[in-house]
C-alpha cells in the first residue's frame, strides 16, 4: 500500500526533504496460507512479461511471501530495446504470543535497455516514425539495479508502551555507456548531429589537472578525436540508517518520541577512451571523479491530543 502526506510532516513521519510531502510505501505483507499465483502476457513491440508470486504459508513459525517479476520489449523506437527484473522478498516472525514481531524485507530492482534518441525529421520521414539510429552508428546502453533491505522489531510491550525499530540498507547503481562512430559524425557527406558524438576541440586541456592522460589521439577528417568513441557514466549511492520509534497511549493522549540516523556514500564519475571495456582510472582517462560522504540525524517528540471526547485534536510536536 502507498501512504501520502501532503504538505510538511508532523515530526513523527521520518523523512528528509519533505517539505512538499511525502510518498510512504508500505511493503506487501505474507499471507497466513501457502499460496500462489502466475501471470504471463504480452503486447506490441515485442512486450513479453511473466510473474511468480507464492506466500509459504507459517514455516518454524516464518510467514514469508516472495515474487518475481520480468519484463521485456524492443521499444516503440527500433533499437530501443529494454529489460527488467524485479524481486521481492517478506517475511514476518511473530513472537511473545503475537505482542511481537521480527521482519524483514528485501526489495531488488535491475534495468538494461539502450536509451531512445532524438531523429531528425528527414530521418523519421524517410524511414518512418519507428526509426531509430543504428547501433553501430550511436547507442547509450544503460545498467542500472536499486536494492533495499530493512531489519526490523516492534512490540506491543503493554497497553501503554509499544515500539518499531528498523535497520536498512539502502543501494542503487547506474552505469551507462555511449559510443559514436568517429567515421560517421556529423560532416559534409552526413549532415546530421549524433547523439554522443565527441568533442572537436580538447575539452580536457581547462580541466585543474590537465584531463585525461591517455593518448586520445589526432583528430580524424572530421575533427573527432578517436579516444572519444566511447563515454562512461556512473553514479551510485549506498546508504545504511537506524529507525527507532517509542508510542505511549495514554487516556488522552497519544505520544510518540525517536529519531532517525543515516550514513550515505555518494560517487559519480566520467571516462572517455576509445574501446569498450575500457579502463576506469583517476587520473588516466577521467573527465571527473567524486565521492561525498553524508550524515544525517534526527529526533522527534510528537503528542496528538484528543479534546471534547475525541471530537477535536491537536498534534504540538519538535524534530
Amino acid at each position: 500500500s502507498v501512504n501520502v502526506y501532503r504538505g510538511i510532516n508532523n515530526p513523527a513521519v521520518s523523512a528528509y526533504n519533505s517539505l512538499g510531502g511525502t510518498i510512504a510505501f508500505q511493503p506487501r505483507q505474507p499471507g497466513p496460507k501457502p499460496d500462489a499465483s502466475v501471470s504471463m502476457g504480452g503486447g506490441s513491440f515485442s512486450t513479453w512479461f511473466y510473474g511468480i508470486t507464492a506466500n509459504t504459508g507459517s514455516i518454524a513459525g516464518v510467514r514469508s511471501l516472495i515474487s518475481i517479476n520480468h519484463n521485456t520489449s524492443a521499444g516503440w523506437q527500433a533499437n530501443s530495446g529494454n529489460r527488467n527484473l524485479n524481486i521481492n522478498y517478506s517475511g514476518v516472525l511473530p513472537y511473545a504470543d503475537d505482542a511481537g514481531e521480527l521482519y524483514a524485507y528485501a526489495i531488488y530492482n535491475t534495468n538494461t535497455g539502450f536509451t531512445p534518441h532524438s531523429i531528425p525529421e528527414p530521418l523519421l520521414q524517410q524511414f518512418g516514425d519507428g526509426y531509430g539510429w543504428p547501433l553501430n552508428w550511436t547507442n547509450s546502453y544503460n545498467r542500472d539495479h536499486s536494492g533495499i533491505y530493512i531489519l526490523g522489531d516492534k512490540m506491543q510491550v503493554n497497553k501503554v508502551l509499544s515500539y518499531n525499530v528498523r535497520f536498512y540498507v539502502h543501494d542503487n547503481s547506474y552505469n551507462r555507456v555511449s559510443y559514436a562512430n568517429p567515421a560517421l559524425v556529423q560532416s559534409a557527406t552526413q549532415p546530421y548531429y549524433l547523439p554522443n558524438q565527441g568533442t572537436t576541440f580538447p575539452f580536457w586541456l581547462f580541466y585543474p589537472n590537465g584531463g585525461p592522460t591517455f593518448n586520445v589521439g589526432s583528430p580524424n577528417a572530421y575533427g573527432a578525436y578517436p579516444g572519444e568513441t566511447y563515454h562512461t557514466y556512473l553514479n551510485s549511492t549506498q546508504q545504511f540508517g537506524f529507525m527507532p520509534h517509542f508510542t505511549l497511549n495514554l487516556p488522552y493522549n497519544l505520544v510518540r518520541f525517536g529519531g532517525a540516523w543515516s550514513q550515505t556514500t555518494l560517487h559519480s564519475a566520467e571516462y572517455w577512451y576509445g574501446a569498450n571495456p575500457m579502463p576506469l582510472v583517476s587520473g588516466y582517462n577521467d573527465a571527473w571523479t567524486e565521492t561525498d560522504w553524508r550524515n544525517l540525524g534526527s529526533a522527534f517528540v510528537q503528542d496528538q491530543i484528543s479534546l471534547f471526547g475525541g471530537k477535536v485534536h491537536v498534534t504540538p510536536g519538535l524534530k
